[in-house]
């Protein structure tokens, strides 16, 4: 009898075993420490500080956000089936909205002032403004900062199989790329997301009134939503720096936006903005420049087909040069002692003085 108790027993050990081990299974489910390789062959200049990334479980659960290198990093993910988004993540001027969701995640920009291009200098009653009278007011708001990053789909991590993805490594954005591999690593390719803006204005008159300068471009989106890559379409004006070379008569900038929605009709102008002496009292102050056939009139000066880069064989829409020859002139400064008055010294007096010895 004791001979068929103790079997007994430890069969019922063995079962109970088996059982808590299942319930713990099913409460803890499994953890991979998934290794994000980034590979910057589409941004070989690119040299962020850091890289950020997101994963959005596709069954609407509560998305994993991870700090890590330039070159990547590890992330541990439950099983399951994820979206993912990364971006660089030393930005100052860019900013994030809607990012507890997938498609909702965007970056956007503050709104400013038009002569906020001069230092940083904000002037916040300026930022609306019609570039014509038959325009709508548009927001002024900054410029973003040089931003890089990409998207995966249809990630797939499992502890016992590895993982699959689809990715896009080439710059062309539909060549998609579907990987199956044992190894828990995924790696992604970073591409820029803003565009980069250069300009120079030519044959600027009474360049040499001007204290400092500033600019603003017309028409451009202010948010783009980073799970389509998809541009907002209200149209915003950007100021922007303007470099002055009195030397040569010339005015030039680098900026970087978000790029220009393609279903949007209005034109793209740039104003200037110089400072400039206008009497002793007031000392130097922001206003636009002007035409040079009509001192009444402001310069917002067309600039829509360089931006559409309507003659270019070969376009680019990450990097667009605007070349302005003539149009644009600084109001003259009025004659007269100016903003630090005329010195004058008062006629000698002689005075004796007594040097000890």
């Amino acid at each position: 009898m004791k001979k068929f108790i103790i079997p007994f027993i430890y069969a019922c050990v063995a079962l109970a075993i088996a059982c808590e081990h299942k319930d713990l299974c099913i409460h803890h489910p499994h953890k991979a420490k998934v290794k994000v390789v980034f590979d910057w062959k589409n941004a070989p200049e690119a040299n962020p500080k850091g890289m950020c990334i997101w994963f959005y479980p596709t069954d609407g659960g509560q998305y994993i956000y991870r700090d890590l290198k330039r070159d990547g990093g590890v992330v541990e993910l439950v099983d399951g089936t994820y979206k993912a988004i990364c971006y660089n993540n030393d930005y100052e001027a860019t900013r994030i909205k809607g990012s507890r969701n997938f498609d909702t995640h965007s970056f956007y920009t503050r709104e400013g002032g038009i002569t906020e291009g001069v230092n940083g200098t904000s002037t916040p009653s300026a930022s609306r403004v019609k570039t014509d009278e038959n325009s709508e007011e548009q927001r002024v708001v900054i410029t973003p900062d040089p931003m890089w990053g990409c998207n995966a789909f249809e990630i797939t991590v499992s502890l016992e199989d590895g993982v699959k993805y689809t990715c896009y490594p080439e710059e062309d954005e539909y060549r998609e790329m579907e990987v199956v591999t044992k190894e828990h690593v995924i790696t992604l390719y970073p591409l820029e997301l803003t565009c980069t803006y250069t300009y120079e204005v030519n044959n600027v008159i009474n360049i040499e009134d001007a204290s400092q300068m500033s600019a603003a471009l017309s028409g451009m989106s202010g948010e783009l939503q980073l799970g389509n890559e998809e541009l907002r379409k209200e149209l915003v004006i950007l100021p922007v720096e303007a470099i002055m070379d009195r030397e040569n008569n010339r005015v030039t900038g680098k900026f970087y936006t978000f790029g220009h929605h393609e279903e949007n009709i209005d034109p793209h102008k740039m104003v200037f903005i110089a400072w400039v002496a206008l009497d002793a009292e007031t000392g130097t102050q922001p206003c636009y420049c002007v035409c040079p056939e009509n001192d009444e009139e402001i310069a917002w000066i067309d600039v829509t087909d360089q931006v559409h880069q309507k003659d270019l064989a070969v376009k680019n829409k990450r990097r667009v040069h605007i070349v302005i020859d003539g149009g644009v002139k600084v109001p003259e400064a009025p004659p007269g002692p100016g903003m630090f008055g005329d010195p004058t010294v008062d006629d000698w007096k002689e005075e004796e003085i007594d040097l000890p010895m």
